[in-house]
């Protein structure tokens, strides 16, 4: 029976389970079929597929989560039924088709798309026990601490969430992420990795923009914490926004507290929220 860790982003899925790990882009496409093709059932694609439908005349290319919000209900479903797809080629496992525990994360701002995702995770995948929390607890649990800020660059938020012995004890998601270097470059463009090394004369001042933006968010975030409080010392940063060439060194330059990065930025939020869902669930 598998254990999942589940990290739903808007530009990429990330799966951490117990036969491995992958990540997708978080997209679904679909259209009609073309006049002359016998099947006539619709032509629709997930991930790297979905790009192969956007090629269609008349296709619709839908971004099922948006800032971290599942948003499109059809959309989220596929995206869940191409994780277990994928678990299911990877695994070596005979009970393929049950699943113990799922533990997923959202957005700090997020909370009200819970009943949502998890009537999606129980109508889709059926588990035994399944658990929604904020997204990036997984971090904090990756690396082992049970107190710190976490600030997480995706795609299309930044969360900022401070626990204290892994208690929620305050957070935003900041409305700005690496869309904020690529948007003038194709909706897409996230995609090809090596679009920041193509147009690093156009991105480069938007690096330095978004750095000030977000660490001044995390300052002002930071200063209404208790300085009691552990999560007011430590800032642990991740998220993919992390390996993105210089946006790192322009943040870490503005920090003026101990800064934390894993190991794995991109994947970290997944790591532990599989390691949540490895004690069923139980936070």
């Amino acid at each position: 029976m598998a254990i999942i860790g589940l990290d739903m982003g808007t530009s990429f899925v990330k799966c951490v389970f117990d036969g491995g790990r992958f990540t997708f882009p978080a997209i679904y496409a679909y259209t009609n079929r073309q006049k002359w093709d016998d099947d006539k059932t619709l032509l629709m694609g997930v991930g790297e597929e979905a790009l192969k439908v956007a090629a269609y005349p008349n296709s619709v290319v839908i971004r099922p989560i948006i800032e971290g919000r599942p948003v499109h209900k059809k959309g989220v479903e596929e995206l869940v039924k191409e994780t277990k797809r994928r678990m299911d080629v990877m695994s070596d496992s005979k009970e393929k088709d049950r699943v113990k525990t799922i533990v997923v994360g959202l957005p700090y701002d997020a909370d009200n798309y819970k009943e949502t995702l998890y009537d999606i995770l129980k109508n889709t995948l059926n588990p035994e026990n399944c658990v929604i929390v904020p997204q990036v607890i997984g971090t904090l649990e990756s690396i082992g601490r049970k107190s710190a800020t976490v600030m997480n660059i995706g795609q299309g938020t930044t969360e900022i969430v401070a626990f204290e012995n892994m208690k929620t004890i305050s957070g935003q998601s900041v409305m700005h992420g690496c869309d904020f270097l690529t948007r003038d470059l194709g909706e897409f463009a996230f995609l090809d990795l090596t679009v920041y090394a193509q147009y690093k004369d156009e991105i480069a001042p938007r690096i330095d923009m978004l750095a000030d933006m977000l660490v001044n968010r995390l300052e002002t975030f930071m200063a209404e914490l208790k300085p009691m409080y552990e999560c007011s010392k430590t800032v642990v940063l991740s998220g993919g926004g992390i390996l993105i060439p210089e946006l790192k060194a322009a943040i870490l330059k503005r920090m003026n507290v101990k800064v934390e990065v894993p190991n794995d930025p991109v994947m970290s939020n997944a790591n532990g929220l599989y390691k949540i869902a490895a004690r069923h669930g139980i936070l």
